[in-house]
């Protein structure tokens, strides 16, 4: 009899226990799964306060561009920039530098997450070609604004790539044998903006 009863409890404990064996070892995998290490966290994304851009190509042709962000909310980035560009080749010579203020605003996840994103800028340039002992310069304020996506990983590194358009307005000046003049008009313009930039942010 007692046979009989053990092996009937044991009958319907057994289907039980491997019901919960199987349930434990089902959460246990799911905890268990890694995030992906290309998407950033919300709540590491806030944290993260700081980035620092720069624009690859450039270096290719002499020219220097960089960006450091700083955070100012939940999806908005404000920090300065600085240009530079120097180039001469058989006796011509273009040089430009500038200046200015960034914004990134992050419109589909919090600052400094991969997300889609609106970045306007506003500065002061300063550009001039010579040749042949003839100098032509132009400065004054230059705008653009450029809609694109920012990537960027869990270590903080990030890829963002956008277009858009930019305007410049600057007062014109012409030397040649040490005489110099005012172009009349100026140079006033608007064309096409591209946002290529790889950054660390911290």
């Amino acid at each position: 009899m007692k046979q009989k009863i053990s092996f009937s409890l044991l009958m319907v404990l057994l289907p039980a226990f491997l019901g919960m064996s199987s349930a434990q070892a089902t959460e246990a995998k799911e905890t268990s799964v890694p995030e992906s290490p290309a998407v950033k966290s919300t709540d590491s994304a806030r944290s993260t306060a700081f980035n620092l851009r720069f624009a690859p190509l450039g270096f290719i042709f002499g020219s220097y561009s960089l960006n450091f962000d700083f955070a100012v909310g939940d999806r908005i980035t404000v920090g300065p920039y600085l240009n530079y560009f120097n180039y001469n080749l058989l006796g011509l010579g273009i040089s430009s530098v500038g200046g200015g203020v960034a914004m990134m605003y992050y419109l589909s996840g919090p600052r400094l997450s991969s997300s889609w994103y609106l970045s306007p800028e506003v500065g002061f340039g300063a550009n001039s070609l010579s040749l042949n002992g003839a100098t032509s310069s132009v400065a004054g304020l230059q705008a653009r604004a450029t809609v694109g996506y920012q990537w960027v990983w869990r270590s903080g590194f990030n890829l963002q790539l956008g277009a858009g358009v930019q305007y410049s307005s600057m007062s014109a000046t012409q030397k040649v044998g040490g005489q110099e003049t005012q172009v009349t008009g100026g140079a006033v313009g608007v064309g096409p903006a591209f946002d290529f930039m790889l950054g660390q942010a911290f």
